[in-house]
């Protein structure tokens, strides 16, 4: 006789506390995270994905109170790739203004059904400006302020966007809600005062605008935190253009900044440590000894464990022109050259190009993704050592030129010239 299996009103509610222990469980987990951060920014940037996982929603808006108090400013959207401010007045316009306003908590089943809306008194209205841009439906809303708990004072609004199973938020979800806005409340009571900021070279984006003080310093420990370039972070994570970088270390270093240009002129010895990183802009040539009218010379300092880089933010074949090594004694140590020989000097295109009046002693330099040439040394043929590599080592293809294909190194003089060919 084969039993039946059922499932017992005991065995349901059981399972039924059991995924509210666990949901709670986990709300304990990021309230634990949201204390342990330093500031506001920090909870927004770090514990968005948390939060859209435990609420089984797919995107967050944390909105903060403006310092004039007439509106609420989200800091980051989960699933937007920007960090740039979203500004919404207080008031019935927009579902997280209605929050803000009325300091009540809303569930919404569908934002465009009208009928449902109109169920609000005073109506609020979503603003469907955004999806229209993106493509992106907004449907579910699970919106809730945040209290100030001693004096009472909206402090912002936590907006929860689409769940996942699609439907209206749970009543379990209102629950939780309410408690991650009891525990804001206290971290941005706690954190509200600006960050100091440290002074650093990118002071001037903050005086120009481009990012706040408190972004910068984000910026800035988001790169300690990962291990990265202050550069690498500004770019990737918070879309500051090459340019703009630029101009902010010409008015720092008082020099001048020509972008459209793209050329790095050195007419004196230019010495870079190890560990040095040099981000440049696509087209970028750097002349050392500029059209042999100077006696500038480039040493770098690598180590094989803290090499110097030079490559775009974006390395690929030909994103950049290359070194020109013009004149000069030249040192490069442990220096990786990467994406460069896009434009051609004397018909030749390669990363690495040393003229006639120039000397240059190679250990360990590693060039890769070449658009022409790895090393091209114009030069007579008895001046040419490429055996053993000469200090170089070349990875990747090497297209080189019509006459010369797939060439690492190139030694040609006016009439005669000298390849090594390889993989």
């Amino acid at each position: 006789m084969r039993a039946a299996l059922t499932s017992s009103p005991e065995n349901a509610e059981t399972d039924v506390v059991g995924k509210r222990l666990s949901f709670f469980k986990e709300l304990q987990a990021v309230t634990n995270k949201i204390h342990a951060t330093s500031n506001t920014d920090e909870i927004m940037l770090e514990l968005s994905q948390d939060i859209c996982s435990l609420f089984n929603a797919d995107r967050l808006t944390i909105y903060a109170v403006s310092e004039d108090r007439s509106a609420i400013v989200s800091k980051l959207k989960t699933g937007l790739h920007s960090f740039q401010n979203l500004k919404l007045p207080i008031n019935d316009q927009s579902i997280a203004g209605y929050v803000a306003q009325s300091r009540k908590l809303l569930n919404i089943g569908d934002v465009n059904d009208a009928k449902e809306l109109m169920g609000y008194k005073p109506t609020p209205h979503f603003q469907q400006d955004i999806d229209k841009r993106t493509g992106y439906r907004t449907k579910q809303m699970l919106v809730a302020p945040i209290i100030g708990k001693i004096r009472g004072d909206l402090l912002g609004v936590v907006q929860l966007i689409n769940s996942r199973g699609d439907r209206a938020f749970s009543p379990e979800a209102e629950e939780g809600i309410r408690d991650l806005c009891e525990t804001l409340a206290i971290a941005f009571s706690q954190r509200s005062r600006p960050a100091a900021l440290v002074k650093s070279k990118y002071d001037f984006l903050v005086s120009d605008a481009v990012l706040s003080a408190e972004e910068l310093e984000l910026a800035m420990r988001s790169a300690r935190r990962k291990n990265l370039r202050l550069e690498e972070v500004l770019i990737d994570e918070f879309q500051v253009k090459l340019p703009v970088l630029g101009a902010a270390l010409s008015k720092f270093f008082g020099v001048p900044y020509d972008f459209a240009e793209a050329t790095l002129t050195v007419d004196a010895n230019l010495t870079i440590a190890a560990g040095v990183k040099l981000i440049l802009a696509a087209g970028t040539v750097i002349n050392v000894g500029y059209n042999n009218d100077s006696t500038g010379s480039l040493i770098t300092q690598g180590t094989s464990a803290a090499p110097v880089t030079l490559q775009t933010a974006t390395p690929t074949a030909g994103s950049w022109q290359g070194l020109v090594l013009s004149a000069g004694s030249n040192v490069l140590t442990s220096t990786v050259i990467r994406g460069a020989g896009h434009v051609s000097w004397t018909g030749k295109s390669a990363s690495l190009y040393v003229d006639k009046d120039a000397t240059v002693t190679p250990t360990a330099v590693t060039i890769s993704e070449s658009d022409g040439f790895g090393v091209y040394y114009y030069r007579s043929l008895a001046q040419c050592t490429f055996q053993g590599g000469g200090g170089y080592t070349l990875s990747g293809t090497f297209p080189g030129d019509s006459t010369h294909a797939g060439c690492k190194f190139l030694c040609q003089d006016d009439v005669q010239g000298k390849c090594v060919v390889g993989p």
